[in-house]
């Protein structure tokens, strides 16, 4: 598609293709926030924990935000990084780890898990289970 140039020696700007890469943007960073939820649930029904509700009502003092979320709601970019602030601490997980898929759902966004000092890997895959303190258990030889 030819650019248009004005006399002032400007281009002009066809609009609709930023905001359809910021919307596609948007919806990638949702995506990440919503497969970073979706693992912490899974993990709170193996373990158990503070219902995603509660985390969210401590986070940005709103319990239905994720229930919004899953509705088609937006956020905001302060909310997003509140979010993964938190959900990057192994320590604000159930079993004190993060899955493989939550992070690389945080690593998508930018923010990579913290190491936490007790725990040389803090995240999951799906071969091994690292912890401090803890046996290494591959999947299949639990």
């Amino acid at each position: 598609m030819p650019h248009m140039r004005y006399a002032s020696g400007k281009y002009a700007v066809d609009k609709s293709v930023v905001y359809d890469a910021v919307s596609g943007m948007n919806d990638a960073y949702e995506n990440a926030l919503r497969t970073v939820a979706e693992s912490y649930e899974a993990e709170v029904i193996r373990w158990g924990g503070k219902s995603l509700s509660r985390v969210a009502t401590i986070v940005v003092s709103s319990g239905a935000f994720f229930t919004r979320l899953k509705a088609g709601a937006t956020f905001s970019v302060a909310n997003l990084e509140k979010f993964n602030a938190w959900f990057r601490v192994p320590a604000n997980w159930p079993d004190r780890v993060i899955p493989h898929d939550a992070a690389t759902a945080l690593i998508s966004m930018g923010r990579p898990p913290v190491s936490d000092v007790s725990m040389t890997h803090a995240y999951r895959s799906d071969d091994a289970s690292v912890a401090c303190d803890r046996v290494i258990v591959l999947r299949g030889q639990e």
